[in-house]
């Protein structure tokens, strides 16, 4: 019986860490694009972060899917986001999937904005009888 009782420990400790894991995620792609209360759209998600002092209640992370009509994440924390509390996580697969694409997507756009890509510069039929 024991054995059971550690391995389904063991399997809530492994679903917590992924949850905090993306989290962490969610919160790092949220934060900069809302505005303190404020929601924001971006394709089939709703995003609202409350960015409150700790001393007041600290802060919260709301989430809503296929524009704004399921709430599939509320989560609330004061300094440490890994010490979180979820006040909702829906465990479907397809809004995480979803989500983590379009942080992907975000995170390669802000990353391919700073390189640049030398260009081989072609001489014209002109400028090579010039030369």
């Amino acid at each position: 019986m024991t054995a059971k009782k550690d391995e389904t420990e063991a399997g809530l400790a492994r679903e917590r860490t992924a949850r905090i894991r993306l989290a962490k995620r969610a919160i790092d792609f949220i934060r900069p694009i809302c505005k303190d209360g404020e929601r924001h759209t971006r394709d089939s998600f709703s995003f609202r972060v409350k960015k409150d002092p700790p001393l007041l209640g600290g802060n919260t992370a709301e989430i809503w899917y296929r524009g704004g009509l399921v709430p599939v994440f509320k989560t609330w924390w004061q300094f440490d986001i890994e010490k979180c509390h979820f006040e909702k996580f829906d465990s479907g697969q397809e809004w995480q999937r979803e989500l983590l694409e379009i942080i992907e997507r975000q995170g390669k756009a802000i990353v391919g904005a700073h390189k640049v890509v030398p260009v081989k510069r072609v001489r014209s039929k002109f400028e090579e009888e010039m030369y």
